[in-house]
């Protein structure tokens, strides 16, 4: 028996054996932890863990059995002070650090922490965003080399980085890239998913930057449509995320409010 490891799929040379059913492939389907796996990990690993906890070191671990147990031996390391997500000294950044983010090419580093911004990148909004006209190559070739890049095909296919390499992404972001451009950047991204009708994150995505007359403009130009599909409590809760020296000066916040 030969077992092979790649995170690449088969090559074409491996088709009649695939075909003939010599050859079992496992992939991350196979190998993702339930909750249940999960939990049983946590349990052997950590004591006086609430459930609560266990779900949540779950969910932001995705399923990725390494990832879990990084991020279990950080919350030791820590005393189990917090489960947030780890710094950039925490293991699980520099796992990634070291086996994937310094040993792409500076262009494909800079895409990469320019939409980890984006919470699901479609190629013409990568592209848009980061004026890489090879955007649908790298994301493709980010996807088939199971670099933590997930792929809903469609007419224009979407990715999504897993919650803790986007966070890692995120991290190296705000240590690499100036505070203006990282909020450029933000608005930019801002403005492009405001104009493909993603109000929601682009919402957020002002607040990130802090652009309040940014953030003004887009409940102003929506709120009523926002009411209109009943979304009352989310309007709400967008005006009051405003500085009070902001709605001091608008008129239509309060009259929505």
């Amino acid at each position: 028996m030969l077992v092979a490891v790649s995170r690449r799929d088969p090559p074409d040379s491996y088709a009649r054996l695939i075909a003939n059913e010599n050859v079992g492939s496992v992939d991350w389907d196979d190998l993702k932890l339930n909750l249940e796996e999960a939990r049983r990990i946590i349990d052997a690993r950590l004591q006086d863990i609430d459930e609560a906890q266990i779900r949540r070191l779950f969910e932001e671990s995705g399923g990725w059995a390494a990832g879990l147990t990084l991020m279990l031996e950080d919350f030791r390391r820590r005393k189990g002070a917090t489960v947030d997500l780890p710094s950039e000294r925490d293991s699980i950044f520099n796992y990634f650090a070291t086996q994937i983010f310094e040993r792409l090419p500076d262009s494909t580093r800079e895409f990469l922490m320019f939409t980890a911004i984006l919470p699901q990148v479609p190629v013409s909004l990568a592209r848009d965003l980061t004026g890489n006209a090879q955007a649908p190559e790298i994301l493709e070739d980010l996807y088939k080399r199971h670099l933590f890049t997930h792929r809903r095909p469609g007419m224009e296919p979407t990715y999504w980085y897993h919650a803790l390499f986007r966070s890692f992404l995120r991290g190296k972001a705000g240590s690499i890239l100036s505070t203006e451009t990282l909020r450029e950047t933000e608005c930019k991204a801002a403005r492009l998913l405001e104009a493909r009708l993603n109000f929601d994150d682009a919402f957020q995505l002002f607040c990130d930057a802090l652009d309040w007359p940014g953030t003004r403009r887009l409940i102003e130009r929506h709120a009523q449509s926002l009411l209109a599909q009943g979304r009352g409590q989310t309007l709400r809760d967008w005006v009051l995320t405003l500085p009070d020296e902001i709605l001091e000066d608008a008129p239509w916040l309060r009259y929505w409010l």
